[in-house]
């Protein structure tokens, strides 16, 4: 659920605090070609910071999504997305925005197609920040500083108030948890691996 941004100067002036980078993720129908459409998720972050985007580009780069409206798309997702490719323009959310790279090996455990986008393009395309407010953020992606205790960064983080801290491994961890526990899908596996 997204939480006020004015938060994220509270992070960045936390002890062992390296940097502090702002994350707004969400939906948003997707217009295709074929005049159907696919909601995305749209994960937005500021390219030159280097944190939450893909590791790997068939197409493109980085600094490619520095312009406004413009997106990047997962190769996993251009089947579902009626064969988009850069270049391409799209329409999501009534903007027009274009393809500007295709990223590889970012696949969603759930079944919507990865979109990549600078921040503040995230934020108008989707559907959370048009109900609550451009001034809201999903995330803030924290880097330790050398010589920092993660665990100490994280308590202190904790201090900040009315945000959830957690460490890459323990978040990793309670996503895991949440699919399989709180969705049903575990027991679901579990049943066919039982049956198999």
């Amino acid at each position: 659920r997204p939480f006020p941004e004015r938060k994220l100067w509270k992070v960045r002036q936390v002890r062992g605090v390296a940097s502090a980078e702002p994350m707004a993720k969400g939906w948003a129908q997707v217009k295709l070609k074929s005049g159907s459409t696919e909601t995305v998720m749209i994960v937005g972050v500021d390219p030159s910071a280097g944190l939450g985007l893909p590791w790997r580009f068939r197409e493109g780069s980085l600094t490619d999504l520095k312009v406004d409206k413009t997106i990047m798309i997962d190769e996993s997702a251009i089947a579902r997305l009626d064969g988009l490719g850069r270049g391409d323009t799209v329409e999501i959310a009534e903007t027009a925005v274009k393809v500007v790279g295709i990223s590889e090996d970012v696949r969603s455990f759930t079944t919507f197609p990865t979109v990549f986008a600078n921040y503040e393009t995230a934020k108008r395309l989707a559907r959370v920040y048009r109900v609550t407010g451009s001034d809201q953020v999903t995330f803030i992606l924290v880097n330790v500083a050398p010589g920092h205790a993660i665990s100490d960064v994280v308590e202190r983080l904790r201090a900040v108030g009315g945000v959830d801290v957690y460490a890459s491994e323990e978040f990793s961890r309670k996503t895991r948890r949440y699919w399989i526990v709180r969705t049903g899908m575990g027991i679901g596996f579990g049943a066919v691996a039982l049956l198999g």
